[in-house]
């Protein structure tokens, strides 16, 4: 949609076929003919419906209208504070009229502000409103199977002998129109993505601290080409479904390559890749309270058993804790995490021979003050519990512990200049709605929604793009880092 005003002959709709749970009376019809794409239709249908039973004992034409024009009165109010609570104007009106016939029943009409409708969709779809409460307004103007002819709609042909005209054709024509500059747009952002991660491959190739990056870029790349195509066919439900579990896998490459980066400071770690080992058997023992197997369901539980435990002041808890999450490597993840056992290394869970747990105790001493007696009661709490321990299994990491890790270590300008932490948080809880059962993140039909498309368009424009683009842009300034201090 462009910019000039527009007015119904300009936005798509489709004629009303078949029965629509509406019906004719003796004092009201029915003369809305047309559902316009991004219209709560079915509202106006239920009004519709409560109006014909509330003036239900109306004696006469008369009697009928005023009691129309008073039931519809409280609904437009109704409808008035809905759209002002999210700081936006109604743009339609429903009434009744009368016709100059005699003993003709009352129309029941309703009249789109064209002009209103056209800001209402310029500031709807990029509005702070929450993406549930977009999406709940989206279905109010979808009909679901059993109200609205999906099957007459899906089965129209365009006559041969052009006596009757293809109405799904025109809606289909227009609906591409309308769309056209939002699917460039959320093509070139996709395809800008895919630029900028398959150019850093090229350029990071030889450089031994991006493995963990360099293996999962394939499978980003791949889930971005494939959100492309659903969005070019109309799934925008299924493009959510797919960015949440690419931010989710993405978060966990993230964070095992950080700590991977500072592993190889002090030699190759021996076991790789450790958060991307996460199986189901593993996670089932993790998260079954009769288990001994450890779960860190937050930022906290890694130090619970530690840093949280010492008698300091909880000022200096959080910059030991601070200072402990910028070196944190794989070694020192499993020290302060892990769970000690003399058993054999379980394949299900990845686990450390305390050679290396040592080590990463080693790094917890690198970072001490020796004089501090803090650090030392640390370093103490953490020998203690590994003498005389053959191996440590990984504390099981959540996707929760995850994100709190996260908003630790990003640097500090970085996440000021783009708010990331919270672009995250806004991907992680939001997007998870599409992959829970709530109906109103249902698809019903691919294209149609207008408002949908600018809604993906932006969130993708605003959230998704400046996300990635900044997690990629710190992984390779955070191994370019890593790779000098190795050197020296």
């Amino acid at each position: 949609m462009t910019n000039k005003s527009f007015n119904g002959q300009d936005w798509p709709s489709l004629e009303r076929l078949g029965s629509l749970g509406v019906k004719n009376t003796k004092y009201f019809k029915f003369s809305t003919g047309h559902a316009y794409v991004d219209i709560p239709n079915p509202e106006i249908d239920r009004i519709y419906n409560d109006m014909l039973t509330h003036c239900k004992k109306s004696k006469n034409i008369n009697d009928a209208y005023m009691c129309a024009k008073k039931f519809l009165g409280k609904e437009m109010s109704n409808l008035d504070a809905y759209f002002k609570s999210y700081g936006l104007v109604r743009f339609f009106v429903i009434y009744v009229s009368k016709t100059k016939k005699l003993n003709r029943p009352l129309e029941y009409r309703c009249r789109i502000h064209w002009t209103k409708f056209q800001h209402f969709v310029e500031k709807f779809p990029y509005s702070k409103i929450h993406l549930e409460d977009k999406y709940r307004y989206l279905l109010a103007c979808k009909y679901s199977g059993s109200d609205f002819p999906i099957r007459t709609l899906l089965k129209i042909n365009c006559p041969s002998n052009g006596s009757k005209r293809c109405i799904f054709k025109d809606y289909k024509s227009k609906f591409n129109e309308s769309i056209l500059a939002i699917t460039q747009a959320i093509n070139k952002n996709l395809d800008d993505l895919i630029n900028l991660i398959t150019k850093k491959v090229s350029y990071e190739k030889n450089n031994r601290y991006l493995d963990v990056f360099l293996d999962f870029v394939p499978d980003m790349v791949s889930a971005l080409k494939e959100i492309k195509i659903l969005s070019n066919k109309g799934y925008i439900s299924s493009c959510y479904r797919e960015l949440r579990s690419l931010i989710e896998r993405f978060l966990y490459v993230f964070l095992d390559g950080y700590m991977e980066c500072n592993s190889f400071l002090y030699g190759k770690p021996k076991v790789l890749f450790p958060l991307l080992n996460i199986n189901s058997l593993w996670r089932n023992q993790a998260t079954n309270k009769k288990s001994k197997k450890r779960q860190l369901k937050n930022l906290n539980d890694l130090f619970r058993d530690n840093i949280l435990k010492l008698q300091c002041e909880e000022k200096y808890k959080n910059q030991m804790k601070n200072a402990l999450l910028e070196k944190m490597s794989v070694e020192m993840y499993v020290a302060l995490g892990g769970r000690p056992s003399d058993k054999p290394c379980e394949k299900s869970v990845p686990c450390l021979n305390i050679k290396d747990i040592k080590r990463g105790i080693n790094d917890v001493k690198n970072l001490a003050n020796n004089s501090d007696p803090c650090w030392k009661a640390l370093i103490d709490e953490l020998e203690k519990k590994w003498r005389g321990k053959k191996n440590g299994e990984f504390p099981f990491p959540t996707t929760n512990f995850v994100l709190g890790f996260m908003r630790n270590i990003l640097d500090n300008d970085l996440n000021k200049k783009i708010n990331l932490n919270k672009k995250i948080r806004h991907i992680w809880e939001e997007y998870s709605l599409f992959i829970h059962p709530y109906i109103f993140t249902w698809q019903i039909l691919p294209k149609t929604s207008i408002i949908e498309y600018r809604i993906f368009e932006n969130e993708l424009k605003n959230t998704i793009k400046p996300s990635i683009e900044a997690l990629i842009n710190y992984i390779h300034v955070l191994c370019e880092t890593k790779k000098k201090q190795s050197i020296a």
